[in-house]
């Protein structure tokens, strides 16, 4: 069994892991993990009848598709690939140039522990922007049937693959066997499908579409020998560069970093479970010592199918699929970031209730909100900026408040809060940039201006944009 640190074959040679995941890989990897929730909302399976290309590598199909060979429809037949229970974390990503680059600076990011060689967090990062990191899904409705995502890869290699979807006629022929080998070579006939577009698509991995492969016809070959998968990880960053701040999130009931580290364990499905128990625990060690954090929280997990952590999850992949991520901690996130996100295109809609966040469709409602947010907000106290954000916050949590009450549309108290919390963000920099901090606020005073029974909370803005053009 391969080692799940990887030191196997490593470089000698040793870098310095002198930096955390960047805005630009967080919010692409982010965005791959969103579009999870997506697999099988493509519409009808059938394809274009007279349009066929036959595929015997992943490599070939990824090349195609990234030089915009493929579209929505056409059909392909797959020859000798191996079908495991695990997908791409990030579909396509390994065949881009740029990720073999991020492979290649990998070797230079290692340091020895114990009787061996590991990737410090920074090498271990690079080899995700690589294209390594596999996930297991469940199921997803396509149309009015249920479909099951799973992935192929000629190599056997899982975060090589493509991701497929099978019917629950195929997949109850097929998961007893797969379980048992970990991994059946088959010839398949599928149909590509793209992923419905999001907001996000546009964070995602650069030149690589999103799509998806439709079996509509599957023959199992023989069993595989070897197969390798590969899970990874965000943990809070245990680097810190002098002079700068270490922006925390305390939501949850558990505190960690916006700052994140990579890390990453493989195994063969072919061992059975104790090669992914084995994994899990390695990487849970791993984020212990490198964030400097007895139990560091994980920033999403690998597995729809079982929890496998003992350390908090800030974003369970099966949350992703099933519309009830944590918004509070979403917006946050979007708003260290510096990124957008709809509630809406993540299912976060109408009748859907988020952790710690109702989620509420006042079509028809007639409501008024009786509480008034000026008396609470103390801004004649502020004389500085550090006040001032702390007055922010409470205007945050009071604009959650109001659409609780069924005063703010869900979608409109999530923009207003994500201005806020930009406006809170630039507040606490050494050196505020005021213009920027006014026009948040400015944002967040239209929208609000939107909802007649928020007239507290408008008040409230009012204020606040007064004493933010006083400030110094």
């Amino acid at each position: 069994m391969r080692s799940s640190n990887d030191a196997d074959e490593l470089p000698r040679d040793r870098g310095i892991n002198d930096r955390v995941v960047t805005r630009e890989d967080f919010i692409a990897l982010f965005a791959d993990f969103l579009d999870t929730q997506h697999y099988g909302d493509s519409g009808h399976p059938s394809g274009y009848r007279n349009q066929e290309l036959h595929y015997d590598s992943s490599k070939a199909f990824w090349t195609d598709a990234i030089a915009g060979t493929h579209f929505d429809g056409l059909r392909v037949r797959l020859r000798d690939f191996t079908i495991l229970e695990w997908t791409p974390a990030s579909p396509g990503r390994f065949y881009t140039e740029d990720a073999q680059k991020n492979r290649e600076r990998a070797a230079h990011f290692i340091q020895s522990y114990g009787d061996s060689y590991e990737y410090l967090p920074l090498g271990k990062e690079y080899m995700v922007l690589g294209g390594v990191g596999c996930l297991r899904l469940g199921s997803r409705m396509y149309g009015s049937t249920t479909v099951h995502v799973l992935g192929v890869s000629s190599t056997g290699v899982a975060h090589e693959g493509i991701p497929i979807t099978l019917t629950d006629e195929a997949y109850s022929q097929l998961i007893r066997p797969l379980q048992r080998e970990g991994g059946l070579v088959v010839d398949a006939l599928a149909t590509i499908r793209t992923l419905p577009m999001r907001e996000w698509r546009t964070w995602r991995t650069q030149n690589v579409p999103a799509l998806f492969a439709f079996v509509e016809d599957l023959e199992v070959r023989r069993e595989v020998p070897r197969t390798l998968v590969t899970v990874s990880i965000m943990f809070p960053s245990g680097y810190h560069a002098s002079g700068q701040n270490d922006p925390l999130v305390n939501l949850g009931g558990y505190l960690t970093r916006y700052e994140k580290s990579w890390s990453y364990a493989s195994f063969s499905p072919s061992d059975g479970q104790d090669g992914l128990k084995h994994s899990v625990q390695w990487l849970q060690e791993y984020a212990s010592r490198y964030s400097h954090m007895e139990s560091p929280p994980v920033f999403s997990d690998f597995d729809e199918h079982y929890s496998h952590f003992e350390l908090p999850i800030e974003f369970q992949l099966a949350d992703a699929a099933s519309g009830s991520l944590d918004a509070q901690r979403l917006l946050a996130y979007a708003g260290h970031y510096g990124v957008h996100i709809s509630a809406r295109e993540l299912r976060l809609g109408a009748t859907l209730e988020v952790k710690q966040m109702s989620v509420f469709d006042q079509r028809g409602q007639h409501v008024t909100y009786q509480y008034n947010a000026a008396d609470d907000i103390n801004l004649h106290a502020v004389n500085n900026w550090a006040q001032f954000t702390e007055e922010l916050r409470k205007l945050e949590t009071e604009v959650v408040r109001a659409q609780e009450a069924h005063v703010l549309p869900e979608e409109t108290a999530a923009d207003a809060e994500y201005q806020l919390k930009k406006a809170s963000i630039e507040a606490k920099k050494p050196d505020v940039h005021k213009p920027a901090v006014l026009e948040y606020l400015g944002k967040a005073k239209t929208l609000l201006e939107g909802a007649a029974a928020a007239g507290g909370l408008v008040t409230a803005m009012s204020k606040t944009i007064e004493v933010a053009q006083k400030l110094f």
